[in-house]
C-alpha cells in the first residue's frame, strides 16, 4: 500500500515558516523573503520566543531533519510530516486561530499564483464568474485539481446541494487532513474565488472522521 502522502509545493511554505522561527531572521535569508508576501513577513516575524525545547518536543528526529534539507516541489513527502509541521504552525504560530490559518492558506495560493506555474489560476482569473450549474462544476473542478493533486490519497467530489444549490467540494479518505489543514484549505479557496469577484467565503465542515465537505454559498446558480 502506497503511504500517504503530499507533493513538496504543499509542504515548502511550512517548512520555511519553520525555519523562520527555528532559525531567525539571519539565517533564514533570501528563501523567507521570497516566500512569503510582506504581510506575511511582518506577522512571522512577530512571533515572540518559544517555550524551551517547543521544537524538539513537537516535532519528531525526521521532520527536525526535515527542516534542513532542500525542499523539492516536485517530490512526494510522508503526510504525516506535514501534518506534525501544520500542527506545530496551529499551536505556536497561528495560535489555535482558524481566521489565521485561513490566512496561511491564502498566502499560499499568493505563493503557487506568484510562480505562473499554474494554468488552472490563470484560467480562473479570465473566466469571470459562470451562473449555470455545468459550468459552475467544471471550472471548479478544475481549479481544485490543483489542490488535489497534492495529496496522493485523497478522493474529491464537486457538486451542488441539491436544496439551496451551494456549491460543494467533499473530501473523502481524509482522516488525514488534521485541522489547520481544512481551515487552510478554506483560506485557499476564497483566495481563488476573489480571482472571479466572487464575495462570499468557503467554509467547512467535517462530517465524519474521514469527510470534509467544503461549501461556497451562491444564490446566483441557476
Amino acid at each position: 500500500m502506497t503511504e500517504p502522502s503530499v507533493k513538496g509545493a504543499m509542504l515548502l511554505l511550512s517548512v520555511v515558516a519553520i525555519r523562520r522561527m527555528k532559525q531567525g531572521a539571519e539565517l533564514a535569508g533570501k528563501e523567507f523573503e521570497q516566500s512569503f508576501s510582506p504581510q506575511a513577513r511582518s506577522f512571522l516575524e512577530r512571533v515572540g520566543d518559544l517555550p524551551e525545547g517547543a521544537f524538539e518536543k513537537s516535532l519528531s528526529a525526521e521532520t527536525l531533519a526535515l527542516l534542513e534539507e532542500e525542499i523539492v516541489i516536485t517530490s512526494w513527502y510522508p503526510m504525516w510530516q506535514f501534518n506534525e509541521l501544520e500542527e506545530f504552525l496551529w499551536v505556536h504560530l497561528s495560535k489555535r486561530d482558524p481566521e489565521l490559518a485561513r490566512m496561511a492558506g491564502a498566502e499560499a495560493f499568493r505563493s503557487m499564483q506568484k510562480t505562473g506555474r499554474y494554468q488552472q489560476l490563470e484560467y480562473a482569473e479570465r473566466a469571470g464568474n459562470a451562473t449555470s450549474s455545468h459550468d459552475v462544476i467544471r471550472q471548479t473542478r478544475l481549479i481544485i485539481s490543483i489542490l488535489s493533486s497534492y495529496y496522493n490519497f485523497l478522493e474529491v467530489e464537486v457538486d451542488l446541494d441539491p436544496v439551496n444549490r451551494d456549491l460543494r467540494i467533499t473530501y473523502d479518505n481524509a482522516a488525514l487532513i488534521c485541522e489547520p489543514l481544512r481551515y487552510s484549505t478554506e483560506g485557499f479557496m476564497t483566495a481563488v474565488s476573489r480571482l472571479r469577484n466572487d464575495a462570499v467565503e468557503w467554509t467547512s465542515q467535517r462530517v465524519s472522521p474521514d469527510r470534509i465537505v467544503f461549501t461556497l454559498p451562491n444564490s446566483r446558480r441557476q
